[in-house]
């Protein structure tokens, strides 16, 4: 959505708890990694597939 990931960061630091901000740094960090498209039906479809990946990720997690 065009915002730099020196600001989608910046809410982190306010988290209490330093798991809950590692999680979410690290989610940051992978959402800005992964490569999106012009055409916003392609875009939709990668953000339904990050969201499905990180949900197996937090399920398959012991």
């Amino acid at each position: 959505m065009g915002m730099p990931i020196a600001e989608a960061i910046k809410p982190i630091a306010g988290v209490d708890d330093e798991d809950v901000q590692q999680l979410n740094k690290d989610l940051v960090i992978a959402a800005y990694k992964t490569p999106i498209s012009d055409s916003n039906e392609n875009k939709q479809q990668i953000i339904e597939n990050f969201a499905n990946q990180l949900a197996l990720e937090c399920l398959e997690t012991k």
